[in-house]
């Protein structure tokens, strides 16, 4: 009897824990969500309009055109380069800065790869790694 009374608070703790898990993994996404959004949002108008054309040439494959609007933009591209690297990251937003370097280092050395410049690189590894993909995706 006692054995059937462990087996089923078990069963009991390990739902509990899975759907704390859950909720809190969907909390961080609609926090990240949130949070892309507002970075997206508090760039200059220049540099959210620059975005949007890189990121619909990246979806169309044009690596040259892509290195060519951020190689001519020099003062919107360090714009978007700093604010969005990930010492610039909000703790909230955060799985530490160890982990985030290393997501955006692998971003960047991805698009390296594909024959994108530094400075694109840069610049797309920012968007993965803040999510605006999603927000980029959905503009008009």
């Amino acid at each position: 009897m006692k054995i059937f009374l462990y087996i089923i608070i078990s069963v009991v703790a390990l739902w509990f824990i899975g759907g704390m898990v859950t909720a809190w993994t969907v909390g961080l996404k609609k926090n990240r969500g949130k949070f892309a959004l507002s970075t997206f949002l508090s760039f200059s108008d220049d540099a959210k309009s620059m975005l949007l054309e890189i990121f619909n040439l990246y979806k169309a494959d044009n690596v040259n055109e892509i290195n060519d609007i951020v190689e001519k933009s020099t003062n919107t591209t360090d714009e978007i380069i700093y604010r969005l690297s990930p010492q610039n990251r909000s703790d909230n937003f955060s799985s530490g800065k160890v982990g985030d370097k290393t997501t955006y280092i692998a971003y960047e050395s991805n698009f390296k790869e594909k024959g994108y410049s530094q400075k694109s690189s840069l610049v797309l590894a920012g968007i993965l790694f803040f999510e605006l993909d999603r927000i980029l995706g959905n503009s008009k």
